[in-house]
């Protein structure tokens, strides 16, 4: 799970109105501009080209933008039709979008500068001291520990429920507007570790000791796996993600058709978009607190551990290699590969009954 990033910025709400007749669309657009780009700069860019006139009829302020629009699409999937556009009234966005948005930026607002004293603190090598905890702290890290265990649960029943989809879409080309297969391209990289194995002279003249910045990962202890919180839900989301069951040849392939099982089945999983967000809300910022908590230190018994240390570290010049030896250079190039990616859509871009 990747951390919210700390960019502050303008969520607006639009909605669209046609130019001859005045009637107002049942779409409106959930969207951010970051940092000091305006709204109506934004919306003029989309203006281009359109018939229809766009009007912000909301706008609010983050400190943590792309945080809150996440949450907000995540907590409205079942009304997103495509893209950033959703199906939502006025009274769904006066009594419902705008409040919501309201309470995750009074949220942001009163974490702000827990996250960014934790991200300084990455830069900042950890003192070696592991110290005792205190009663604060022990009942910190239960929330945290709590925090950890609910968000996992819901994962693995987003991923079970997932694994229907795919299964529904096994010999076929896809859902549509449901489970989409995409065509992702691994880059050629250079295998290196048979390089140095089979060329060491050269590759020696191209590798240099750097002594790396302060870096390490914030572990949380004390943590049950999923297999002790709930052995059949463990077992059920295994099963659901063993394997890709889908190759190049899929794309090709007829797409599944609609049947009211599957439309379930994706409605169930759009549902739960929204407790996943503000429960991965809730477990990033209580980890954010307790990491400050830990300060410099480099843990605190039982609870958390942080080695923030610099590494000497080989680098290895690929750039430099292979203008100098592009024929080996080749030669040792792993070639690029195709794999297909199955993608759950994240709102409803069909009819339902």
């Amino acid at each position: 799970m990747a951390e919210s990033k700390l960019t502050p910025g303008t969520l607006y709400i639009d909605r669209d109105q046609d130019v001859l007749s005045g009637d107002w669309g049942q779409y409106v657009k959930i969207g951010i501009v970051r940092n000091d780009k305006e709204a109506a700069l934004r919306n003029k860019e989309h203006q281009t080209g359109n018939p229809r006139r766009i009007h912000v009829i909301h706008s609010l302020e983050s400190p943590m933008v792309e945080n809150l629009e996440t949450q907000l699409h995540h907590i409205f999937a079942p009304q997103r039709v495509l893209g950033e556009w959703f199906l939502l009234n006025d009274q769904d966005v006066s009594t419902r979008v705008v409040p919501e948005a309201e309470m995750i930026i009074s949220n942001q607002q009163a974490n702000i500068d827990l996250f960014i004293s934790k991200s300084k603190m990455k830069s900042l090598e950890s003192t070696g001291i592991v110290r005792e905890p205190t009663p604060e702290e022990s009942r910190l890290h239960s929330q945290v520990v709590d925090a950890k265990h609910d968000l996992d649960i819901k994962l693995a029943k987003l991923g079970v429920i997932k694994g229907v989809l795919l299964d529904y879409a096994k010999n076929s080309g896809g859902i549509p507007g449901i489970l989409n297969l995409q065509s992702r391209i691994i880059k050629a990289a250079l295998q290196k570790p048979k390089l140095k194995a089979e060329h060491p002279d050269i590759y020696q003249q191209y590798e240099t000791m750097q002594l790396s910045a302060p870096r390490g990962a914030v572990m949380i202890k004390g943590g049950a796996s999923l297999k002790k919180l709930d052995q059949q839900l463990y077992n059920d989301q295994k099963q659901a993600t063993s394997s890709s069951i889908f190759k190049i040849k899929h794309l090709d392939q007829p797409l599944c058709e609609h049947e009211p099982a599957i439309i379930d089945h994706h409605n169930n999983y759009l549902s739960r978009l929204g407790d996943i967000a503000k429960a991965e809300w809730l477990h990033e910022s209580l980890r954010a607190q307790l990491a400050v908590q830990l300060g410099q230190d480099e843990g605190i018994e039982g609870l958390i551990a942080w080695k923030r240390l610099r590494k000497e570290e080989w680098k290895f010049d690929a750039v430099m290699f292979a203008a100098h030896h592009p024929q080996l250079y080749e030669t040792y190039l792993a070639p690029e590969k195709a794999i297909i990616a199955a993608l759950i859509s994240l709102g409803r871009p069909y009819k339902t009954n």
